[in-house]
């Protein structure tokens, strides 16, 4: 009783991580190819809804955002007060009920990831809420959909940030 006690108790100590355990435990160490081999794996999948990517494609740029978890499936979820921010290394979902704070965190992290031209795709209340944030927070970016880039420059222009202008498309 005593030898398998003992076997059981070593064999829990130095279990052996399945293949997605050790590549997340080397992905959160920063190795960034282990990052690519979870994205690449057929479990992984894009995110969808309410996200935001670039136009030039992306650029690799170290990120100064506090890192919350690296998924299984290879998605980095940063934490920005209440907000939390996904990156699939595709594009960015910021959580529902983002406050002005974590979109304008998420679009000054999809600058710096996919460079000054944003894409945002998802719903027309998302959409009016990252041009009012891009707007408020002055932030030197533009939005590849035409549409959202005239919002934003209105915003900029009447320099009324709480209620839409009449102009609004």
């Amino acid at each position: 009783r005593r030898c398998l006690a003992e076997r059981l108790a070593i064999k829990g100590k130095y279990k052996r991580p399945t293949w997605a355990d050790w590549l997340r435990a080397k992905a959160v160490e920063g190795d960034p190819e282990a990052l690519a081999a979870l994205r690449a794996r057929d479990a992984a999948t894009g995110l969808k809804g309410d996200t935001i990517t670039g136009k030039g494609g992306r650029t690799h740029a170290p990120v100064a955002a506090e890192r919350d978890c690296i998924t299984k499936k290879g998605t980095i979820i940063y934490r920005v007060g209440s907000t939390a921010v996904r990156d699939d290394g595709d594009r960015l979902q910021v959580s529902r009920g983002a406050n002005m704070e974590g979109l304008q965190a998420a679009l000054r992290l999809a600058a710096k990831q996919y460079g000054r031209c944003i894409a945002v795709s998802g719903t027309e209340a998302f959409k009016e809420q990252v041009a009012r944030a891009a707007a408020v927070g002055g932030l030197p970016i533009t939005f590849d959909d035409a549409a959202l880039e005239r919002r934003r420059q209105e915003l900029l222009g009447s320099g009324t940030f709480g209620e839409k202008t009449s102009g609004h498309d």
